[in-house]
């Protein structure tokens, strides 16, 4: 989609794969890792609730743990007002997406 976020989102997943390997020599790291993923997920779903809309995980399982990574750094970007363009494009595309998906359902 974008280098940028790429460059950002490969930087962010390589930190974050130096925090897993430290965090595996930790002696509870099987709990600390079921505790992060159930905990994870069970976040999801309540968030989903509040916001009344079905998780992508149910629908798209492997879309979902895919393509939401990346977008948390589109988030976060989208937060920080930097790419303010490229931002907006990406949701219009997001809420066009939305809008086709909810038509086929009718």
């Amino acid at each position: 989609m974008d280098f940028t976020f790429a460059f950002v989102f490969l930087f962010f997943v390589l930190l974050l794969n130096e925090f897993a390997i430290s965090l595996s020599l930790h002696p509870d790291a099987g709990l600390i890792a079921s505790v992060a993923f159930f905990g994870g997920y069970a976040l999801q779903f309540i968030g989903h609730a509040i916001e009344k809309s079905m998780p992508v995980l149910v629908k798209h399982p492997i879309q979902a743990n895919i393509a939401a990574p990346f977008f948390v750094i589109v988030e976060i970007f989208g937060l920080l007002k930097l790419r303010k363009e490229l931002f907006h494009e990406i949701n219009l595309l997001v809420d066009q997406y939305r809008k086709d998906e909810n038509h086929i359902k009718l």
